[in-house]
């Protein structure tokens, strides 16, 4: 299994803060790492229930790194409140 070197977590989005109801919102996301460490892919895996905050997560998640080595994948649960 590899092992991540960089992973920040997503702030919760100015966006939705500017909402008039609050965004609130849970989801999973699904991080690919290439053989160099570099988030390949990300994919959605249960949505936030907020395009605004998916779209953070997955912002925020491609700029994971990983140690390199070989192709592996992580499920990420995020959770977003105001």
């Amino acid at each position: 299994k590899g092992q991540l070197v960089y992973n920040t977590p997503p702030c919760y989005p100015s966006e939705a803060k500017r909402s008039r109801t609050p965004m609130r919102g849970a989801g999973r996301h699904r991080v690919t790492f290439d053989m160099n460490g570099a988030a390949k892919s990300v994919d959605i895996v249960q949505s936030a229930g907020f395009e605004v905050l998916d779209s953070a997560a997955v912002t925020k998640l491609r700029e994971w790194k990983a140690a390199p080595g070989s192709e592996w994948s992580v499920t990420v649960p995020i959770s977003f409140q105001p």
